[in-house]
């Protein structure tokens, strides 16, 4: 291997490795948002669970509650859940692979 070689290999690696923490940081993020939403639903369907309100979901106005949070029923899909750890996982393994690979190549 010549050193341009090298040095295109360590960019790539370097570069695919900020861009891989990048997107591990966001799924996190996503997942951090996703669960204090899941939080603050399973508080209110424990204390007041008839003023649980969904978007574009017909209610009853007396359920409503001005200051009370409107949840997305796509955001609390069980499917979408799954998914987002599923994915986080594999960013995860992929960050770890390219971390290997960075260390192996002297950084």
């Amino acid at each position: 291997m010549t050193e341009q070689d090298r040095d295109a290999e360590i960019g790539r690696v370097l570069r695919e490795k900020k861009q891989a923490e990048h997107d591990l940081e966001v799924m996190a993020s996503r997942a951090r948002k996703l669960g204090e939403t899941l939080a603050q639903l399973g508080a209110m369907l424990q204390q007041q669970p008839q003023h649980v309100v969904f978007e574009n979901v017909s209610t009853n106005i007396k359920y409503a509650r001005p200051n009370a949070p409107l949840f997305k029923v796509a955001e609390i899909s069980g499917q979408q859940i799954a998914d987002l750890t599923s994915q986080l996982r594999d960013q995860m393994e992929k960050v770890e692979g390219l971390r290997e690979q960075a260390s192996r190549l002297g950084f």
